[in-house]
């Protein structure tokens, strides 16, 4: 069962924790069907982690067409505009790995979109590579999200070219809806 949930408190009681939180409503059916069913077991397995909510279909319609826009303007490819965007606009981390290998495996858990060598570093004694790593925007909260569709306008209008009204705009970038908690995974 998957119940979706906000303001998680937990309560430490001599020797014991007690977890609570407020259920959301479109879980509080899902619960109410299966309360019985848990309610007969003396002991329970839960899972609680972070929930990703989807951004909004409107803005990401939107951000690729600011990309196809700039693309087709720059006679070049809707994912070169893209890279682009992130390393202008986007955010990153820097990543010391090992190897190379290790940096491709990094890439795919991770969600990086680009992977940029730095250069050697020595961490502790280790002789380890570094890396500067852009997250795609699939992993943007709402505010990293945001800055990068006004990057993708303001390139657009530094251009000269064509952009939607101010109003289309602002409505996109208030639906898209990122991590929860506005982290990066």
């Amino acid at each position: 069962m998957n119940v979706f949930a906000n303001n998680l408190k937990i309560e430490f009681e001599r020797g014991s924790a007690r977890i609570t939180v407020d259920v959301e409503p479109e879980s509080k059916l899902d619960l109410l069907n299966a309360a019985e069913y848990l309610t007969q077991s003396a002991r329970l397995s839960l899972n609680i982690e972070r929930s990703f909510r989807h951004r909004s279909l409107d803005a990401n319609a939107m951000f690729w067409s600011l990309c196809n826009t700039l693309a087709t303007a720059l006679d070049t490819t809707n994912d070169a505009v893209y890279h682009q965007l992130l390393r202008d606009y986007g955010t990153f981390v820097i990543e010391n790995v090992y190897d190379e290998q290790s940096v491709a495996q990094l890439a795919n858990e991770k969600g990086y979109r680009i992977v940029e060598p730095l250069g050697k570093v020595t961490v502790g004694g280790a002789q380890l590579l570094q890396y500067q790593c852009f997250p795609g925007s699939s992993q943007f909260n709402s505010q990293q999200m945001s800055r990068l569709i006004k990057g993708a306008i303001y390139e657009c209008k530094e251009m000269g070219l064509p952009v939607e009204s101010n109003a289309d705009v602002d409505e996109a970038k208030k639906e898209w809806k990122g991590p929860a908690d506005g982290s990066i995974s």
